[in-house]
């Protein structure tokens, strides 16, 4: 398998066509993310003797007291808000991942023009499948989880013995996530069912394991590479509380508003550089499915000419 085509092909997949970025943005929707929050400025509270034992419990302080003034419907509201927020994080990286595996296969097939549109409605057959495929492994280890990790994880003799048991979950859930990712490529390019894709899957990745390391590590380098080039203007948001708390006797207050700020302007940014880069990965993994299970070139005929008749 010539690594180099499909990580320059699929660089040239996603630069040509960025309607890409869109579902790679979605497909980044569980990954992506920011925490937000909300500041009345320089508050001083007046405390008991011995209630804080010093100033920097100011915000713990400050959010005990906004929990409490909470009332019970309020928190219903919000668990509501939270599992339908969820559910839309499902859909949209669901659908996200299956838009980028079905247009990188499109693409790669010959078809010069991708459409939003077009694309989006040709990835929702395969929703269910996708879905129920991602459920039911996650499943699969949750239960897996509960009963052996619980059981040991309460005893000493236990936690001695999920040392080396990690060091075995390791590349087992590296296993894993390769066979979810080239399964999801079967499913959506040889319309496969859920179970059936899933044996296919299991079929591609074991059968050209050595490849799939080699490109899980070359990927795993990009990935790594480009979430620290995104990620690296999220470290100046903690100056802005640093410079307040330094010259604020401890207190956070305007600068805890300027990182916010300075977060919801980066957010589009954000978003952009990791749906670029879940792009470029899922595409890459799609050509890496097809270069493995495509049909191959069929062997040069040798045909004997039979000499010509000597004239006499």
């Amino acid at each position: 398998m010539d690594y180099g085509e499909i990580l320059s092909k699929a660089w040239r997949i996603i630069w040509r066509h960025k309607v890409l970025w869109i579902f790679g943005v979605l497909a980044g929707c569980s990954s992506a993310g920011g925490n937000s929050g909300s500041s009345g400025g320089n508050v001083n509270y007046q405390f008991e003797p011995g209630e804080l034992p010093d100033q920097f419990q100011f915000i713990p302080f400050q959010i005990q007291r906004f929990v409490e003034n909470i009332p019970a419907w309020a928190w219903v509201l919000l668990a509501i808000g939270a599992l339908a927020l969820m559910a839309v994080v499902i859909v949209l990286t669901t659908v996200g991942r299956i838009g980028l595996v079905k247009g990188a296969a499109t693409v790669d097939g010959g078809v010069e023009r991708l459409a939003f549109s077009e694309l989006f409605s040709a990835s929702l057959p395969y929703f269910w499948r996708v879905f129920l495929l991602n459920l039911v492994i996650g499943l699969a280890i949750f239960f897996l989880v509960l009963v052996i990790v619980i059981p040991l994880a309460i005893t000493v003799v236990g936690l001695v013995c999920l040392i080396p048991l990690a060091c075995i979950a390791i590349p087992l859930l590296w296993l894993v996530s390769v066979v979810i990712q080239q399964s999801t490529v079967a499913i959506v390019t040889e319309n496969h069912g859920l179970f059936e894709g899933l044996r296919r899957g299991w079929q591609v990745v074991t059968t050209y394991l050595g490849q799939h390391i080699v490109m899980a590590v070359i990927l795993w380098i990009i990935g790594f590479v480009g979430a620290l080039i995104i990620g690296i203007p999220l470290a100046v948001l903690i100056v802005p509380p640093l410079l307040d708390m330094a010259f604020n006797q401890g207190q956070v207050g305007s600068g805890l508003i300027v990182s916010i700020v300075l977060f919801l302007v980066y957010l589009p940014i954000l978003l952009l550089g990791n749906g670029i880069l879940q792009a470029y990965i899922n595409s890459a993994w799609t050509l890496t499915f097809r270069r493995l299970t495509g049909p191959r070139p069929a062997a040069a005929e040798v045909v004997t000419v039979p000499p010509a008749p000597i004239s006499p």
